[in-house]
């Protein structure tokens, strides 16, 4: 083996590493902020106030930390192992969004793929926020917003007008 395989071999080990070292990093992370999600949760009953705390949950929980917010940024990056750790996520946000097609107020015509696309574009929002130059926008911005987007399907217009005007819980 010559000194350019060599250098790629150690570039490689090297690069593995950093991979496993961002994983494990990112898991105990994400399962610091699934203990702040399910304590948030806690004693919440119904769909839109358990999913309106969550989304603030997660919002806090990326805006807190400069290092948490470029971590997990990067996790999105960081190979298919991280992809899936993403996505597992989303499934888990998309789940908690599903549970609005039982409402009374849901269009039979709703399927889990709007639940899907929904928490899709509310992770990636947060995490675009999170990723951003400075500071993010205020929750009390971003995150009303978010709710409105993911209410409307399953509740009508009225209900997602009204979290627009729901204030933020408390921290």
């Amino acid at each position: 083996m010559g000194p350019r395989e060599s250098t790629a071999t150690q570039f490689s080990a090297a690069t593995a590493t950093l991979r496993s070292g961002l994983l494990q990093t990112a898991r105990a992370e994400l399962d610091r902020y699934h203990r702040r999600a399910e304590a948030a949760r806690a004693g919440v009953d119904g769909w839109r106030p358990r999913l309106r705390v969550t989304a603030y949950a997660l919002y806090r929980y990326l805006e807190e930390d400069d290092r948490r917010r470029l971590l997990l940024a990067e996790l999105r990056t960081a190979g298919e192992r991280s992809e899936l750790l993403v996505g597992a996520e989303i499934e888990e946000l998309a789940d908690l969004i599903d549970e609005g097609r039982y409402g009374p107020e849901a269009p039979a015509s709703l399927t889990r793929v709007t639940a899907e696309a929904l928490g899709g574009a509310i992770f990636h929002e947060l995490f675009l926020a999170a990723a951003r130059e400075g500071s993010p926008p205020p929750e009390s911005e971003l995150v009303p917003m978010l709710m409105y987007a993911a209410v409307l399907p399953y509740a009508g217009a009225a209900a997602a007008a009204e979290e627009l005007r729901i204030p933020p819980p408390p921290r």
